[in-house]
């Protein structure tokens, strides 16, 4: 049974998820010479037919869970229910990871169970407009009043599978007006009691799109993050 279930998210990438499956190989090769075990989980929902090519290559190496739910939140909790490893990683099929990933994040997952961990430093490309070098700051120095503006956390993150099975993702409605996935679970799970924090001396590739992504769409719509009800409780602020 593996330690690690790294699951890589696709829909319509194409050949580039060619570049996210090698980069993560490469980081789940790093961690088992530290002598953590990690596989590679692809899940593919409503996917197209030049992804399904580019995954193809790779069946042999890493499984693969083809599924039809036509929603990132609902394939990322399809994700966490058939996983058997204790700890799960979420990392979408465009994007780029750093070697040391995995196994800096489970070292820092360890120290509590309620950490949620994310990469230290993020390089965002592919849309001229958006292209930036980036950090990532632990809680609470970014306080979590932040995250009712601003998403403070990317979706590449490692937990505890229970994390994600106690703290489901919920599911977008962009025709109603609310989307987000990630930036509504994050809340979800500060709300809950979780605390996210980096791996130090981590990085992440973020492919940035100018169209054809969620995020895009619903920035059109002038959608908002799904509601969390009692954000504010004191009962839930960090100490």
């Amino acid at each position: 049974m593996p330690t690690i279930t790294s699951v890589i998210n696709v829909h319509a990438e194409g050949s580039m998820a060619r570049g996210a499956i090698e980069s993560m190989i490469d980081a789940v090769d790093f961690a088992g010479a530290y002598g953590v075990d990690a596989q590679i989980l692809i899940v593919a929902d409503h996917v197209t037919r030049d992804t399904t090519e580019a995954i193809r290559p790779y069946q042999d190496r890493v499984q693969i869970e083809s599924i039809n739910v036509r929603d990132l939140g609902l394939a990322r909790n399809f994700s966490a229910e058939i996983a058997v490893s204790e700890y799960i990683a979420f990392f979408d099929g465009d994007d780029l990871i750093g070697n040391t990933w995995l196994y800096k994040a489970f070292i820092v997952a360890q120290k509590s169970p309620r950490n949620i961990v994310h990469p230290n430093f993020f390089v965002s490309f592919g849309d001229e407009a958006r292209q930036h070098i980036g950090e990532v700051v632990s809680m609470p120095t970014a306080p979590k009043e932040r995250l009712i503006f601003n998403n403070l956390f990317p979706s590449t993150h490692l937990s505890r599978r229970s994390t994600c099975l106690a703290v489901p993702y919920r599911k977008s409605d962009l025709l109603s007006g609310f989307g987000y996935e990630d930036w509504t679970w994050n809340r979800d799970t500060v709300r809950a009691g979780y605390t996210h924090v980096i791996a130090p001396d981590t990085i992440f590739f973020w492919r940035r799109k100018q169209a054809n992504s969620l995020s895009s769409e619903a920035l059109s719509r002038k959608c908002l993050p799904m509601p969390s009800p009692r954000f504010f409780d004191a009962s839930l602020r960090e100490s």
